[in-house]
């Protein structure tokens, strides 16, 4: 081999090796704009299912309320009696933080009534579902004028 061969092939050699080193800037901003458009897309659906599931919780511990309400009643033959019910779960989820704060509204016109109140609070205060209510006929429906428009309480309470 000549030196000028030797010295052709170092050259021919050199632009491959810098080429493959890293990435151009317009791979890197290609490769950006997918991402971005990715999370466009998934982030909503992620931070509702995030709520979803924080409505799961308040449900779990809207019938532990209901539950407890109902031993209540089967042991002072009234919603109001001396001690006043008190649920044994007053926000959700159990421990932490706050989403919903919980309380029991019960009528002295209708001491056979109770109705568990479960109003926003903490990461759950903006959603659409509104406040949750729950009593004792197992009615499951949402505290009217706080929900979004369009929204009914079957679609929350799945």
């Amino acid at each position: 081999m000549t030196d000028s061969s030797e010295a052709r092939r170092r050259r021919d050699a050199r632009p491959v090796r810098a080429a493959s080193r890293g990435f151009s800037l317009v791979e890197l901003l290609v490769a950006l704009a997918l991402l971005s458009g990715l999370m466009v897309i998934a982030l909503p659906a992620f931070r509702e299912q995030i709520a979803r599931a924080r409505r799961s919780a308040l449900q779990a511990v809207l019938l532990d309320d209901a539950g407890y309400m109902q031993r209540y009643y089967a042991a002072h033959a009234s919603y109001l009696d001396d001690p006043p019910p008190v649920p044994t779960w007053s926000t959700s989820p159990r421990t932490g933080p706050p989403d919903y704060l919980v309380h029991v509204e019960v009528s002295a016109d209708a001491p056979m009534r109770f109705r568990l109140v479960a109003v926003r609070a903490g990461a759950m205060r903006g959603d659409r579902c509104g406040d949750f209510t729950y009593d004792e006929l197992g009615r499951r429906e949402l505290l009217p004028g706080t929900a979004a428009a369009g929204v009914d309480a079957p679609a929350c309470w799945r």
